[in-house]
């Protein structure tokens, strides 16, 4: 979705690194596919899914504000 495109976007500024980079930008596109195919699997799937994104980012108890917006991304995008 646009939205997700959005955030990630916004991810890779805050880490100071460029969005014109074409490796990124085809990284965005192919992030934008995979959460489309995702956004097709069942409700339980998807809560497994997160889950495991969110056992991810927490692993080390804490969790960055880019690792939260992309969390976020990333459960929008699961609706």
């Amino acid at each position: 979705s646009e939205m997700a495109k959005e955030s990630f976007i916004h991810s890779i500024k805050s880490l100071n690194l460029d969005t014109n980079n074409e490796g990124l930008k085809a990284g965005v596109n192919q992030l934008d596919k995979d959460l489309t195919t995702l956004n097709q699997a069942s409700p339980r799937l998807k809560k497994q899914i997160l889950d495991a994104c969110v056992d991810c980012v927490t692993k080390d108890g804490k969790a960055t504000i880019e690792e939260a917006e992309l969390l976020r991304t990333i459960a929008i995008s699961l609706g």
